[in-house]
């Protein structure tokens, strides 16, 4: 049973996404939590290390050099062999982006 119309609930999000007052923090009661809110989660600020850390993972994207690798878990399911190209590794192992500059903050 629905109780309102696929329109109806398209107007209530939308409603609710226009006037919800607590996605940046207010009303959080933590000092913690609003500090991590505010200054991790929502920062838009562009650091210069994010640029060393682009250009870095170009660097070992681009890195055809095999180095032989030991691995002491459970074994890797992409790579079966025990030489392994830098690139290779840096492309199926590296977080986004995104979430590498999530961690930095």
């Amino acid at each position: 049973m629905n109780l309102y119309s696929k329109f109806q609930l398209a107007q209530k999000y939308l409603r609710y996404w226009f006037t919800a007052s607590n996605s940046k923090g207010h009303g959080t009661h933590s000092p913690f939590v609003y500090d991590f809110i505010r200054k991790v989660l929502i920062d838009k600020e562009q650091y210069p290390e994010y640029i060393q850390v682009k250009q870095l993972r170009n660097q070992l994207q681009n890195d055809n050099r095999i180095i032989t690798v030991e691995d002491f878990g459970a074994g890797a399911r992409t790579h079966t062999s025990q030489e392994r190209k830098v690139s290779d590794i840096c492309k199926s192992m590296a977080k986004p982006a995104k979430f590498g500059q999530l961690f930095f903050r």
